[in-house]
């Protein structure tokens, strides 16, 4: 095989395994983000804005779980795409983030 070809190869091997790849990182995020939620809803029940701020959080990590698990469903399928893989990777990672901040910001950090 001349190695032109081989460089093809090699670069459909790695679109092929993208995907996989990057859901990955969505799965890993969400079950960060959901322990970091069981941590956070335990030390402050007792404020009533702090409950509905955890309110939103938990609804917006379930919502990142459904999201993820539909992702899961598609890749065994054979139906995952490069561009819902890139998307799941980023908005898992955001949303972790958006949760991290706000539960540091609700324990005075």
């Amino acid at each position: 095989m001349p190695p032109c070809s081989q460089g093809r190869v090699a670069i459909r091997y790695g679109l092929a395994k993208t995907p996989e790849e990057r859901c990955s990182a969505p799965s890993s995020t969400q079950n960060i983000t959901s322990s970091e939620r069981a941590t956070s809803i335990s030390s402050n029940r007792t404020f009533q804005h702090n409950r509905f701020v955890l309110a939103e959080l938990k609804t917006e990590v379930d919502i990142g779980r459904v999201f993820v698990d539909r992702l899961i469903e598609d890749h065994v399928a054979g139906r995952l795409t490069i561009e819902q893989a890139a998307e799941a990777k980023w908005w898992t990672t955001e949303m972790l983030l958006r949760v991290v901040d706000t539960g540091v910001q609700m324990h005075g950090g």
